[in-house]
């Protein structure tokens, strides 16, 4: 099950997060993170769930990175995109896969605030 995590986006701003991808260590039961060597990583932010077209579509080198030792995954929309959203509200989720292999990581409801200095 995805975790879940709402997103507010400042239009005209960057937006950036990381996230770390964790498990439980099954001897220690401590967390570690995900050794994400050949995983893809992939994002998109829609009006609605059954949008036709993401406003946002982000995959690894257009908007996501990784640290893949780390287990880490970085969200950067730039200045120059989010001015020029004009959606209000949507839903958004990441995905991690390798192969066949699909993990779905986040998920939830993204905001996005208007600027007034342009």
């Amino acid at each position: 099950m995805a975790a879940r995590l709402d997103l507010v986006i400042d239009k005209g701003s960057t937006f950036e997060r990381v996230f770390t991808w964790n498990t439980k260590n099954p001897t220690t039961g401590a967390l570690e993170p995900v050794d994400l060597t050949g995983y893809s990583v992939r994002a998109m932010m829609r009006e609605e769930y059954d949008s036709p077209e993401p406003f946002i579509n982000l995959t690894v080198g257009n908007g996501l990175s990784i640290v893949e030792n780390e287990g880490k995954i970085t969200l950067t929309i730039p200045a120059t995109l989010s001015s020029n959203l004009i959606e209000e509200t949507g839903k958004w989720d990441l995905e991690v896969a390798s192969g066949t292999y699909v993990k779905r990581l986040l998920e939830g409801r993204v905001k996005l605030r208007p600027e007034v200095t342009k």
